[in-house]
C-alpha cells in the first residue's frame, strides 16, 4: 500500500493508472513474511520484480520504473539509510573496476 501511494500520482499523471493495477496484481498470492526481499531490476526498458529472489512479474513502463527508483534514490528516500548505502556501493563497485 506504501508504494503504491507513492507511484499512484506520477502513473496517473502520465495516464498510466492501468501501470499501477498490473504492478499491484505482481504481488497476488506473494507471501510477505518478515524478511522477505522484495527487489526491482531494469532490464532495458523492462522493470523486473522478485520476491523471495523468484521473478513475479515484468512491466515495460519507464514512468513506473522511474517513480518507483525515485521513492528509494529521490530527494525524498522513504529509506535515507539505504539511499545512502546504494550511493557507496555503487562508488566502491565503481572505483574496483568490476563492473
Amino acid at each position: 500500500d506504501a508504494l503504491e501511494e507513492r507511484l499512484a500520482p506520477a502513473l496517473k499523471q502520465a495516464g498510466e493508472a492501468g501501470t499501477l493495477d498490473a504492478f499491484r496484481a505482481q504481488f497476488d498470492g506473494c507471501d510477505f513474511a518478515r524478511g522477505t526481499e522484495i527487489a526491482f531490476t531494469h532490464s532495458g526498458k523492462t522493470l523486473v520484480t522478485k520476491v523471495g529472489g523468484k521473478k513475479v512479474g515484468a512491466l515495460t513502463s519507464p514512468v513506473l520504473a522511474h517513480a518507483l527508483f525515485d521513492i528509494y534514490l529521490g530527494r525524498d528516500p522513504v529509506a535515507p539509510a539505504a539511499k545512502t548505502t546504494f550511493g557507496e556501493t555503487l562508488a566502491a563497485t565503481l572505483a574496483s573496476g568490476k563492473h
